[in-house]
C-alpha cells in the first residue's frame, strides 16, 4: 500500500474522521507526494493548511520536498504547510539507523539542488 494509507489508518485508529484525511496516491517518490497534493488537493480546493505525514526517519526529506515545492507555487506562503511524524515502526537497529543516515544526505542534497533551481 502507499505510505499515505498507512498513514490515514494510523490516524484513524487513534480518532481522526476518515472524513478528514486526504490521501495522496499518485507519486512514487517524496517529490510526487509533495507536488502532487499540491495540484491535486491544495490548490484546486484552495486548502488553507496542509499537514504532511511520514515516518519520523524520512521527516527530513519530506520537508525538504514539501518546502521546495509549496515555495515555488506559493511564494506568499498562503497555504500553512505543517510536518507531522509517526512512529518508526517496523525498522530497527543498524538498518533504522542507515535507513536515518540515507535520509538525512538526501535532505541536505535535494535543499541544495533547490537553491539553484
Amino acid at each position: 500500500p502507499f505510505l499515505s494509507q498507512v498513514c490515514a489508518k494510523y490516524l484513524i485508529e487513534r480518532g481522526v474522521s476518515p472524513q478528514s484525511i486526504v490521501k495522496e496516491t499518485s507519486s512514487y517518490d517524496t517529490i510526487g507526494n509533495a507536488y502532487f497534493s499540491l495540484v491535486i488537493h491544495a490548490l484546486p480546493l484552495r486548502w488553507k493548511r496542509v499537514v504532511a505525514i511520514t515516518s519520523e526517519f524520512h521527516m527530513p526529506r519530506s520537508k525538504a520536498a514539501f518546502r521546495w515545492i509549496y515555495g515555488a507555487a506559493d511564494p506568499r506562503g498562503n497555504i500553512d504547510l505543517d510536518f507531522l511524524s509517526v512512529p518508526d515502526q517496523g525498522i530497527e537497529g543498524e538498518a533504522l539507523r542507515a535507513r536515518i543516515e540515507r535520509e538525512l544526505e538526501s535532505a541536505a542534497a535535494l535543499e541544495e539542488n533547490a537553491k539553484t533551481l
